[in-house]
C-alpha cells in the first residue's frame, strides 16, 4: 500500500517483539510477565505528513500511546497524529 499521510499524521509500523511478553500463536494474545501498568508501544516511522515537525523522519524508532492510531487493514501499520508520539528512541 502506498499512502502519504496528510497534515500532522504519521504512518508507523508496530514493533511486534517486546521484552517480557509472551505471545500465544494463533490468538494474538499478549500476556505481560509483570502487570503493573500498560506501557507505551514501540514502532518505527514509515512516512510523515507535511505538517510533522522536522525532528521526526522515516526510520525513527518511537514510543506511542498504546491505544492510539487507526489500523491500516490487516497490516501491522497505524496512522496516528503526531501528538500521540510520546518520544523518540535514540540508539
Amino acid at each position: 500500500m502506498n499512502i502519504t499521510p496528510f497534515g500532522k499524521r504519521l504512518i508507523i509500523e508496530k514493533q511486534t517483539k517486546r521484552e517480557g511478553e509472551t505471545y500465544v500463536p494463533g490468538g494474538k494474545i499478549v500476556m505481560p510477565s509483570q502487570v503493573k501498568n500498560d506501557p507505551p508501544a514501540i514502532g518505527v516511522v514509515i512516512a510523515c505528513g507535511s505538517g510533522v515537525t522536522e525532528e521526526m523522519e522515516a526510520g525513527d524508532k518511537v514510543l506511542y500511546s498504546r491505544y492510539a492510531g487507526q489500523p491500516m487493514g490487516d497490516t501491522e501499520r497505524l496512522i496516528l497524529y503526531e501528538e500521540d508520539i510520546l518520544g523518540k528512541i535514540n540508539q
